[in-house]
């Protein structure tokens, strides 16, 4: 009779114990926001390029391409707007990088002249000007100046250069992205829009380990969410090309407008489907 009450002494002070301590835990943190503990992006490392020999290229072409953030497509790079729990676009994300050191900024798209956080900041803080009724005579507006700083949802574009080849070891067309650049709009004193300009290239390969860490929202399915690397690497983007290498060195652009350009663009992207289909007899 005695070990049968201490045994419910010892039982309901454990239960006590522990509700104690689950109590503690729930007060002194962060209730989760979703049913599970979502770490496989966050832990994940790029995968490896596999290797590539010289002498197994037997073609190859240079590509500049552009993504224009607002098409249906390419909405899940631009959004969200603001970072929201860990979330953020892709713009952001390499600006923060940018700033933080993790990512080298390079003037040109050879990535030879690099530039120093503060030349970041400073290329890319705008002077807008505001008139607001003077105190002295409120018919007489004064100006001031306002200094806005970056902004994600102000990058409407990003320029990509790859380079497509033939391997014959693998026997197959891939692809590999070598540089990208944010294009920033550009806006008068006054707030009007007058052009877009690109603020900086990085190297892409230097930015693969922070694109895996980072996802990008599937529209499909919330519970397998693609890295920034993953939707590089499987190309699930909406693309126009730019300029492909030339002996002219000259964009599309320069000698082509309006619908022209467009039929240029899309030659170029059924050139390299036939190049690859050509290679397989059916």
């Amino acid at each position: 009779m005695k070990n049968s009450k201490l045994l419910i002494i010892l039982s309901i002070s454990f239960l006590l114990f522990a509700n104690n301590n689950i109590f503690s835990q729930v007060i002194g943190s962060t209730p989760r926001n979703q049913v599970y503990d979502k770490i496989h992006i966050s832990e994940r490392t790029p995968i490896p390029y596999p290797p590539i020999r010289e002498a197994d290229v037997v073609w190859s072409k240079r590509i500049w391409c552009m993504l224009d953030l607002r098409q249906k497509m390419n909405l899940p790079l631009y959004f969200p707007l603001q970072p929201i729990a860990g979330k953020m676009s892709l713009a952001q994300l390499i600006w923060d990088s940018v700033i933080s050191g993790d990512l080298t900024a390079y003037e040109d798209e050879n990535f030879t002249i690099p530039m120093t956080v503060s030349e970041v900041i400073a290329n890319n803080t705008d002077t807008i000007t505001r008139p607001v009724p003077s105190l002295l005579d409120p018919e007489i507006d004064s100006i001031i100046y306002i200094y806005e700083q970056f902004k994600a949802s102000n990058v409407k574009k990003i320029y990509l250069k790859e380079d497509w080849f033939f391997d014959k070891q693998r026997s197959e067309l891939d692809q590999r992205t070598i540089g990208v650049s944010l294009i920033k709009d550009e806006f008068t004193a006054e707030g009007e829009r007058k052009g877009a300009k690109s603020i900086f290239w990085i190297y892409f390969p230097e930015a693969r380990p922070i694109f895996a860490n980072h996802d990008v929202f599937n529209i499909n399915n919330d519970a397998k969410k693609m890295s920034y690397d993953d939707l590089f690497w499987k190309r699930y983007f909406s693309s126009t090309v730019l300029k492909e290498e030339n002996v002219y060195d000259r964009w599309i652009n320069e000698y082509a407008v309006g619908l022209d350009a467009l039929l240029e663009a899309e030659r170029v992207k059924n050139d390299l489907f036939k190049f690859e289909h050509d290679l397989w007899e059916y």
